[in-house]
This record gives structure tokens, sequence and C-alpha cells, in this order.
């Protein structure tokens, strides 16, 4: 990481979003073929928590992030735009 312009990395904080990635990510795997509640249900959980990650990242610019931060808010605005499109188009 230090070579991306972070110099210091909370390694627990790393590990809470690896096994957030992990879970939402196997959760979505193994409910692919689940019923349309379900689906509807994990879609909310992805736009609730990519909300979430958008406000922090964009916090973290303000703070003073290092300019990889933009890619990373980048990748999830283009999530966030995709599942809120879908929510909309499903209901």
């Amino acid at each position: 990481m230090p070579l991306l312009g972070w110099d210091v990395v909370d390694p627990i904080m790393s590990r809470l979003v690896g096994a957030a990635l992990l879970g939402i990510g196997g959760e979505s795997l193994l409910g692919r073929n689940a019923s349309r509640e379900v689906f509807l249900a994990m879609l909310n959980l992805k736009i609730l928590w990519a909300s979430g990650a958008v406000l922090g990242i964009a916090l973290g610019i303000a703070a003073g992030a290092p300019q990889l931060a933009w890619g990373f808010l980048i990748i999830f605005v283009a999530f966030l735009g995709v599942w809120i499109y879908y929510r909309f188009k499903i209901k």
C-alpha cells in the first residue's frame, strides 16, 4: 500500500472491508437463483453498503487521502449506480 500512496494502513480495518466484500460477494453467488424477495433484499443491502462506502471514501478524500482513492470512489459510485438502476427497474 505504501507504493500506492497509503503510508499508514490499519490491518484490522483492511480485514473488515475484506470480510464485508467476501460476505456480500459470497451471498450474491449463493443466492443468485433465489426468489425475487431474496434478490431484492440483497440488492437493498448492496445499495446501503455502497452508499456508506461512497460517503466514507469521499470524506477520506476531503481529509487528504491519496489520489488512488478517487479510483475507488469511481468504482463504488459505478456499482451504486448499477444497483440503484436495477432496484428501480425491478420495482
